[in-house]
């Protein structure tokens, strides 16, 4: 599962438009390394 949070406060369906245009974009956007982390939240 991904979480997809824009910069822009108003940039999610630019980014949305940005997937559907162009496949490869999320996966040249994803981390490969792990990051430890005690609690994660979302806003």
């Amino acid at each position: 599962m991904y979480i997809l949070l824009p910069e822009a406060l108003s940039g999610l369906w630019s980014l949305a438009e940005k997937l559907s245009a162009e496949p490869e974009f999320l996966e040249q956007h994803i981390p490969r390394q792990k990051v430890a982390l005690r609690q994660f939240k979302l806003p």
